[in-house]
């Protein structure tokens, strides 16, 4: 995260002010001597007249000037120590919320934001990114990545605000915590065991080396709660395991997002919804994946920005069916009506806040990572942003 200076063309960051300051004075010190040798010309009784109201102006304007460097000095030193260290520049310089919008009139805050390519994410995000909406002062730098790839860098603590699988996040609540806003949760909504119909009857899921879209991710966690005797796994690209399965390279493999609705175009077969397997056993929905923040971010940004996604996901609501070219150019050439099955299936309410449903459904989805793994127990209340 870090502060940048608004465009060339406004004069509200402290450093414009300081070169608008410099020239104010050398404007309205010329002034003062057109206006000294003006009135000499006119009036020589107005010379000494003149010549008094020349310094008086030199004067205020010398005090005008030093003022101004001043402030626009501490506010210079502002912006850099909350590049640094946002903490303790809200502490110190702006601990009440008008202060704060003032700091932000003069510079906008950047974060670094990774989410997937896949539709569900590029919709709830569409409006934050592309400012269809308001940031109210925030900018991104926006990467796109596969979920594993997501889920390694937030182990990393590499972005400031990401999308995760539920599944990594027992590893990094050190370092982030959960959002509200963004997430994908729900029933029906699980990933697929799939193989081949001659793979289906010659061996038993206990068997078989199985493909997992990504060693940290809720599909894994998943998989590994339905089938714990499960030796041998190949961890690969989601997008990479249905022509993995159907090639023979493994036996079978765990499907997500819109390989959910063309495995059978490809010939092959259902194991075990293991959504379903689930939420027959827990009797609860399904924790998929989250959007987090780092816990070095001052928490009325962290609460910020729950709001800007939330309010990015009612406007892609308000428009929808409609998808918009954002979506179409970040989905690997998938018919428009797969996209709209994608996001029919994960994105919903809980999209738009968790709730007290939500953040019960991750608690357990915790709890039972720790049975599984055997880790230490985690504390679930610190999970969120409070």
């Amino acid at each position: 995260m870090f502060y940048s200076l608004l465009p060339l063309q406004t004069i509200c960051t402290p450093l414009y002010t300081y070169f608008i300051v410099t020239l104010l004075q050398q404007t309205l010190s010329s002034i003062a001597v057109i206006a000294c040798d003006t009135a000499a010309t006119v009036n020589n009784t107005f010379v000494e007249h003149s010549l008094c109201l020349h310094s008086f102006v030199q004067l205020l304007t010398t005090i005008l000037y030093k003022v101004m460097v001043i402030v626009s000095s501490l506010l210079v030193i502002v912006a850099s120590v909350a590049a640094i260290l946002p903490k303790v520049a809200t502490a110190a310089f702006y601990p009440f919320s008008e202060y704060s919008h003032f700091l932000l009139y003069f510079c906008k805050m950047k974060f670094s934001l990774g989410f997937s390519p896949c539709p569900n994410d590029t919709f709830i995000f569409d409006a934050l990114v592309n400012h269809k909406i308001d940031t109210e002062g925030f900018e991104f730098d926006v990467v796109l990545e596969d979920v594993q790839t997501l889920n390694q860098w937030a182990m990393e603590g590499k972005l400031d605000f990401s999308k995760i699988s539920y599944g990594v996040l027992p590893v990094v609540t050190r370092d982030y915590a959960v959002l509200e806003s963004g997430g994908a949760l729900g029933k029906g909504v699980g990933p697929l065991l799939i193989t081949t119909k001659d793979t289906l009857h010659k061996k038993e899921v206990k068997d078989m080396r199985v493909a997992i879209p990504g060693q940290n991710t809720t599909a894994h966690l998943l998989f590994s709660f339905a089938y714990p005797a499960v030796k041998e796994k190949v961890f690969m690209v989601f997008n990479e395991i249905e022509d993995a399965v159907k090639n023979g390279r493994v036996d079978a493999g765990v499907i997500i997002h819109e390989n959910r609705f063309t495995y059978q175009l490809k010939g092959l077969q259902k194991i075990q919804d293991l959504g379903e397997y689930w939420e027959n056993n827990i009797h609860a929905p399904i924790p998929l994946g989250g959007i987090v923040g780092k816990r070095s971010i001052d928490r009325d940004h962290l609460l910020k920005m729950n709001r800007l996604i939330r309010k990015s996901l009612e406007y892609s609501f308000e428009h929808y069916p409609a998808v918009s070219d954002y979506v179409k150019q970040h989905a690997q050439e998938m018919e428009e009506s797969v996209m709209l099955q994608h996001i029919d299936l994960y994105v919903n309410n809980f999209s738009l806040q968790l709730g007290d449903e939500g953040k019960i459904m991750v608690e357990k989805l915790l709890e039972v990572y720790q049975q599984i793994t055997h880790s230490e127990l985690i504390n679930t209340k610190n999970v969120f942003v409070q």
